[in-house]
């Protein structure tokens, strides 16, 4: 950006400072971020404010703040998975396969339980059926409720 006046450079700094606010964490805390940083380069943070944003940008989706910035579309479920394709903005979708058993419901892209796809897969309504047709039949059905933590 080309300023002609020194004042317009003042005005264009001071502008931009109203668009963000500071924030104060521990110590420990910011060294462990640091430190996952530089051990995990390909990790896509390049500088603490991108993790703590990031951080804070997921826990906001998570407790249902702000609306998920991906686009998760329900495909297929058989007895064994439920098959979603998830689409990014500016990238390019992938499927991803959230598998239940007797016991557990497990994300197959993240490897997790808790995930954002696993808890929006227990939600899906073909799911909810196929869990009433392994209770009819006598089958166990995984327990769900660490989910509503």
């Amino acid at each position: 950006m080309v300023f002609k006046h020194p004042y317009q450079k003042l005005q264009h700094v001071c502008d931009m400072r109203k668009e963000y606010r500071g924030v104060s964490l521990p110590k420990e805390l910011v060294d462990t971020i640091e430190e996952y940083i530089k051990k995990n380069p390909t990790s896509g943070y390049k500088s603490l404010a991108d993790f703590v944003i990031d951080a804070i940008r997921l826990r906001l989706q998570d407790l249902g703040a702000l609306p998920p910035s991906f686009t998760l579309m329900h495909i297929n479920v058989n007895d064994n998975y439920a098959l979603f394709w998830e689409k990014k903005p500016g990238e390019r979708g992938h499927t991803v396969m959230v598998y239940f058993s007797e016991d557990s419901v497990r994300c197959g892209y993240c490897d997790s339980n808790r995930c954002y796809h696993v808890k929006q897969a227990v939600k899906e309504p073909d799911v909810i059926k196929e869990f009433e047709r392994r209770k009819k039949l006598g089958l166990k059905i995984p327990d769900l409720s660490y989910l509503e933590e």
